[in-house]
């Protein structure tokens, strides 16, 4: 992991600003570079990294309100709240908590990035990680919210569905588990390379930074979404 790329996009020539959405296109066509770069060259950068994480926020609290509204029943929860009770009120809270965990997340990597010699400042690490928290996202959040449309409405039975993925093995469990494995891998890649561009670190630096704030961002969230 390198970040040999020189900036493509200075701040001038980013001075009117992009919709959020299109900074997320530039990264997934260039993830290794230009993309990033025309990110930290935006004045607004921090709005922008904002605004991505409070969108998969928002969709996922109108998705596991969905949920709720369909019975649906949450892995053992670590919080002191019913399991029957648990996506009503995780509907309410898990915009915070994703908006949070980004801010923490981003102060772990802002400090280890410092002492690995980084020289990006927090704001330049905020903004970068909110498009490597929004992005990753999406994998699971689009799926989530088909189904949760599906059992909302009575397409589908969510209790029969909640039944098939205890099963390990058949095309439900499969697919889950095959877009959540695409989720966190898309954080444990993202990371890195945002940190790379925000904090200017090369190689192993830039993998154990990035890594260490997937795994706070994804550790405390897994706390509090069931």
């Amino acid at each position: 992991m390198t970040n040999s790329c020189p900036a493509t996009v200075s701040p001038s020539d980013a001075q009117h600003g992009e919709p959020f959405w299109a900074y997320a296109a530039g990264i997934v066509r260039h993830p290794r570079c230009d993309g990033w770069e025309a990110l930290l060259a935006e004045p607004r950068r921090l709005r922008s990294g904002f605004v991505a994480v409070l969108s998969v926020g928002l969709g996922y609290a109108a998705c596991i309100a969905l949920i709720a509204l369909s019975g649906g029943t949450p892995s053992p929860p670590w919080l002191a709240i019913p399991r029957a009770d648990y996506f009503a009120w995780e509907a309410l809270f898990v915009c915070p908590v994703t908006v949070l965990c980004w801010i923490l997340a981003a102060g772990v990597v802002h400090l280890l990035g410092r002492l690995a010699g980084g020289q990006g400042s927090f704001d330049d690490t905020l903004a970068l990680l909110g498009f490597a928290v929004a992005l990753p996202t999406l994998i699971s959040l689009i799926p989530d919210t088909a189904r949760s449309v599906l059992t909302a409405t009575g397409v589908q039975s969510r209790p029969a569905w909640e039944a098939a993925i205890a099963r390990p093995g058949n095309s439900d469990w499969l697919v889950l588990w095959g877009y959540m494995l695409g989720y966190f891998l898309g954080l444990f890649i993202l990371f890195p390379l945002a940190v790379a561009t925000a904090q200017r670190l090369h190689g192993w630096p830039a993998l154990r930074v990035g890594g260490a704030g997937a795994l706070t961002y994804a550790g405390v969230y897994l706390i509090f979404i069931r």
